[in-house]
C-alpha cells in the first residue's frame, strides 16, 4: 500500500483543513475540530501507514478491528467508550473513504452531459468515430466539414500527433440553430499526479546516467530537462504549460521575458538534482558535487534512490507540487473565461472537473476554445490543452454544402492517432480496450492514400472486424489528389489501386470465405477524398451523402421477428467456452513469452510497462517500442470468440430476404456487444485487480532486476490465464463464466430491444 502524507492547514479556530495524499490519489476534506483533535487524526492516519491490513476501514470487521486498535493506543478498553476517541476515529474513517471513492467513484462529465442531451433533443442524431494512425488527415475532414475560418487554428491541422485527446464535433445549420454549446472535461488529479511523476522519473534517470558518466552539469541539466518534457507518447506536452525548456547555450535565456519560465525549468531541474546529490554523498563513500568521482558506484543506485522511503517520498512532493502549480492553471484559466461570460465552471464537490458554455459566439470561436486546444508555440504558458480530457463542441457546417445536408446532425469524435511500429507489431493497437463501438453509429477508419494499408490500418481493420458491427464501418482515404504513379493513367486507375490492396489485406485477417461478404460491403463503402486539400464543396458533400445514406437503413435489420419470446436469440453451446478461451491462452501465452524472454525490450521499457500497469493503463509506448499486453490479449480472445460466435449452434429470428446478409448483421450486433463487456472484464482481471502485483514488479531493483522482472511479467500473466484443468477448479473457470453471462446478459439486451421496436 502507498504511504499515507497528511499536511494540516489550519482555517480558524475550529476548523481544519487536512490535505491527505496517498500516491496519486489525494482528498482535502475540511473538518470542524479543535487542535487536539487535529493531531490526533492525524496521527490516527499515520498509524494505517504502520498497519497497511487497517486501510479498508468499509468493511465491518476491518473497522472494528481499527477501533479496538485505536482505543489501544489510548490505553483505554473499547467497552468502555469515550466520546473524543468516537469522534476522532469517526473523522479518520471518513478521510479513509474518502480515499476509497478517489479510486471507483465516476466524476462529474459535462462533455457526457452535452452528447447525451443531443441524442434526445435532435431527431436525428448521428454518431461518426473516426480511427486511424496519427497524421492521416481525421483532424482534416473535420476543418472541412465545418464552417470555422482557416484563420482559426482549430481544430489542429498538422502532420504530426496534434489531437492529444478525443474531440466530439457536433456539426449543426447554423441558420436553424442559433445556440451553439461547447464543453470541456479536465484529467483527474489521480492522472495528472501519474503524468508529471513519469516526467519526474525519466529526469531522474539521466541525472544518474550523467553522473555516472561524468558528464558536465550543464549538460546533465539539458539532457535531463529534455527528457522531462518530452514524453514518449507525444501526447502530455508540458512545455505548453509552462513554456519551453531551453537548453544552456540558447541565448532565449537571456532574453527578459522568458527570465520567469527559463527561473521555473532552472528550480525544477534543481530540485531534482540536488535531491540525487544529497542521496549520492549518503550512499557513495567520497562522493561529491561537481568533482570527477573515481570510486566505484553501483549500478542499482538510482534503483534505490527510487525505491528508498525518504526518498521517493520528497520526489513525490515534488510532484504534487507541480500537480497543484497544474491545477490552479486550470482553475485560473476558467475563472478569467467566466469573468469575462465566456463559459462557468463545473465544479464536483470543491474540484474542478469541466468548462461549459451553452450559448459562445461561433463567430469567435477561437478566443473561446484557444486556451483548451491550442498547440501553438506562441501561445506557450497561456492554455491548458495537455490538461483537457476531452471536449464537446457544437459547430456550423461549411457554407458551401446544401441546405438538405445541413439538415442533418452528425457528431464526428476525432480520436488520438495511433502510432505503428514494425519492430514490435502483435497486431493490436494500443488503448483499443478502451473504445467501445456500440456507442457509435459509424465507424470511419481513415487511411492515406500514399501511404495505404499500412500497419496500423491492417490492425485497425482487424480490430473493427472481431470486434465491431462490420455494418458501420467506411472506409476513407485521404491525400487522394497528392498520390501517384507513373502508371496512373487517370483517378479510376488509383481507385483499382488502393481497392486491391484494401482487399488483400483483409483476406490476410481472415482467411475464410466469411471475408468475403465485408470485402463487397465495404466496396460500397469506401470513399476517395479527391479534392479534400482543394476545398472542392463536392468532396464533403459527397461523404456526408454516403455517411447519411449509410445510417438510414443501418438498424433495419434490428427490426426482427423473434420465434419464440421465452427462448434467446440465438442458441450457443457454452462447453465450447473451454476450447475457445484455452487456445486464446495458448497464443496469447506464445506470443508473449517470445516478447519478454526472445525479443525482449530495454530494461527501462519494462519498468515503465510495470509503471503503467500500477496506474491502471494498459500499455506503455515507448521511443522505440511498445508494449501492450492487456491489448494484446484482448484482440486475441476477440478474434478466437469472433469465430466461436459467427456460427451460432441456432437462431430464434426470421431471416428477411429483403436484407442483404441478414443473420451475419445480427451476429455481428451480438458481437459488438460481446466485445465491450469482454474489453471491461478483460482490464478489470488484468489491471485494476492486480495492481499490487504490478507495484512489486516495479518496485524491484537490484542486480538482476531486468529479468526478474521480465520473468515476473510471465508468471503474473500465467496467474490471470492458467490452463484450464478439467478436473479441478482454477481461475480459468472464472474466465469462461464471466464471458458466458456476458453472452447471457447480452441475448436479453438484444431481445429487449427488439420487443422495443415492435411497440413503437
Amino acid at each position: 500500500m502507498e504511504q499515507i502524507k497528511v499536511t494540516i492547514k489550519k482555517e480558524d479556530e475550529e476548523k481544519y483543513q487536512f490535505d491527505v495524499r496517498m500516491g496519486e490519489i489525494r482528498t482535502r476534506p475540511t473538518v470542524e475540530c479543535n487542535e487536539q483533535a487535529a493531531m490526533q487524526i492525524h496521527k490516527q492516519l499515520c498509524f494505517v501507514n504502520e498497519n497497511p491490513e487497517l486501510f479498508n476501514v468499509n468493511e465491518p470487521l476491518v473497522f472494528k478491528d481499527f477501533s479496538t486498535r485505536i482505543y489501544g493506543l489510548y490505553g483505554i478498553n473499547i467497552e468502555v467508550g469515550d466520546k473524543f476517541i468516537d469522534f476522532t476515529i469517526g473523522e479518520t474513517v471518513k478521510i479513509l473513504n474518502l480515499l476509497h471513492k478517489k479510486r471507483s467513484v465516476e466524476r462529474k462529465s459535462p462533455v457526457k452531459d452535452i452528447l447525451n442531451t443531443a441524442k434526445i433533443i435532435f431527431d436525428i442524431f448521428i454518431r461518426l468515430l473516426l480511427l486511424g494512425q496519427f497524421g492521416t488527415g481525421k483532424s482534416t475532414i473535420i476543418k472541412k466539414l465545418s464552417g470555422i475560418h482557416d484563420d482559426v487554428d482549430f481544430p489542429v491541422v498538422d502532420t504530426a500527433r496534434t489531437t492529444i485527446h478525443d474531440a466530439h464535433y457536433i456539426f449543426k445549420d447554423r441558420n436553424k440553430y442559433k445556440a451553439f454549446r461547447f464543453s470541456i472535461d479536465f484529467k483527474s488529479s489521480q492522472e495528472i499526479y501519474r503524468l508529471v511523476s513519469e516526467c519526474y522519473i525519466r529526469a531522474t534517470d539521466r541525472i544518474f546516467a550523467g553522473i555516472l558518466e561524468n558528464k558536465a552539469k550543464t549538460e546533465i541539466q539539458d539532457k535531463a530537462m529534455i527528457d522531462f518534457v518530452s514524453d514518449p507518447d507525444k501526447i502530455f506536452k508540458i512545455e505548453y504549460i509552462f513554456g519551453k525548456y531551453y537548453n544552456s547555450n540558447n541565448p532565449k535565456r537571456d532574453q527578459a521575458e522568458k527570465n520567469e519560465q527559463v527561473r521555473f525549468w532552472d528550480e525544477i531541474y534543481q530540485s531534482i538534482y540536488k535531491l540525487i546529490v544529497g542521496f549520492m554523498e549518503k550512499e557513495v563513500y567520497g562522493f561529491k558535487d561537481g568533482e570527477e568521482n573515481t570510486a566505484p558506484i553501483e549500478k542499482d543506485l538510482r534503483d534505490k534512490f527510487l525505491k528508498d522511503r525518504l526518498y521517493s517520498g520528497k520526489i513525490d512532493d515534488l510532484v504534487w507540487q507541480v500537480v497543484d502549480l497544474l491545477e490552479s492553471k486550470i482553475r485560473g484559466i476558467c475563472e478569467q473565461l467566466e469573468a469575462e461570460g465566456k463559459g462557468g465552471i463545473v465544479f464536483d464537490g470543491k474540484e474542478v472537473v469541466g468548462f461549459k458554455n451553452d450559448n459562445y459566439d461561433i463567430d469567435k470561436i477561437e478566443e473561446y476554445v484557444t486556451l483548451f486546444s491550442s498547440t501553438n508555440i506562441i501561445n506557450f504558458t497561456k492554455i491548458i490543452t495537455p490538461l483537457v480530457q476531452s471536449i464537446a463542441i457544437e459547430v456550423p457546417y461549411n457554407n458551401n454544402l446544401s441546405e438538405k445536408l445541413k439538415q442533418q446532425v452528425i457528431c464526428v469524435t476525432d480520436t488520438v492517432g495511433f502510432e505503428h511500429r514494425k519492430t514490435d507489431d502483435t497486431g493490436s493497437l494500443e488503448g483499443s480496450t478502451q473504445y467501445s463501438y456500440n456507442n457509435y453509429d459509424v465507424i470511419g477508419i481513415i487511411d492515406s492514400s500514399k501511404q495505404s494499408m499500412n500497419g496500423t490500418t491492417e490492425n485497425l481493420l482487424r480490430e473493427v472486424y472481431n470486434n465491431a458491427d462490420k455494418s458501420k464501418v467506411m472506409l476513407m482515404y485521404t491525400f487522394f489528389d497528392e498520390f501517384t504513379k507513373k502508371d496512373f493513367e487517370d483517378s479510376t486507375d488509383k481507385e483499382y489501386f488502393l481497392m486491391d490492396l484494401q482487399n488483400t489485406t483483409l483476406r490476410k485477417i481472415d482467411d475464410t470465405d466469411k471475408v468475403e461478404n465485408f470485402i463487397v460491403m465495404l466496396e460500397k463503402r469506401t470513399r476517395f477524398l479527391q479534392g479534400l486539400m482543394t476545398n472542392d464543396p463536392n468532396c464533403m458533400a459527397g461523404l456526408l451523402g454516403s455517411i447519411r445514406e449509410h445510417f438510414e437503413n443501418l438498424y433495419n435489420y434490428k427490426k426482427l421477428e423473434i420465434i419464440n419470446v421465452k427462448k434467446p436469440l440465438m442458441a450457443f453451446n457454452y462447453r465450447r467456452l473451454a476450447l475457445v478461451f484455452n487456445k486464446a491462452q495458448e497464443d496469447y501465452i506464445k506470443q508473449q513469452k517470445y516478447l519478454y524472454l526472445h525479443n525482449y525490450p530495454g530494461y527501462k521499457t519494462t519498468e515503465a510497462l510495470t509503471g503503467r500497469l500500477k496506474n491502471g493503463h494498459t500499455c506503455f509506448s515507448g521511443t522505440n517500442r511498445s508494449l501492450k499486453p492487456i491489448d494484446d490479449f484482448s484482440a486475441i480472445l476477440m478474434e478466437k470468440v469472433e469465430r466461436f460466435i459467427r456460427i451460432p449452434d441456432g437462431i430464434n429470428f426470421k431471416i428477411k430476404s429483403a436484407i442483404p446478409n441478414h443473420e451475419e448483421k445480427v451476429i455481428d450486433w451480438f458481437k459488438e456487444e460481446v466485445s465491450s463487456a469482454v474489453k471491461y472484464i478483460v482490464k478489470k482481471i488484468f489491471v485494476d485487480v492486480r495492481t499490487e502485483s504490478w507495484n512489486k514488479l516495479y518496485i524491484d531493483g537490484g542486480a538482476g532486476v531486468d529479468y526478474r522482472r521480465r520473468i515476473g511479467i510471465i508468471q503474473e500473466i500465467n496467474e490471470i490465464l492458467p490452463e484450464l484443468v478439467i478436473d479441478k477448479t482454477t481461475f480459468a473457470d472464472r474466465w469462461i463464466q464471466e464471458i458466458e453471462s456476458i453472452f447471457e446478459r447480452v441475448l436479453e439486451d438484444m431481445t429487449e430491444v427488439v420487443l422495443n421496436f415492435e411497440s413503437e
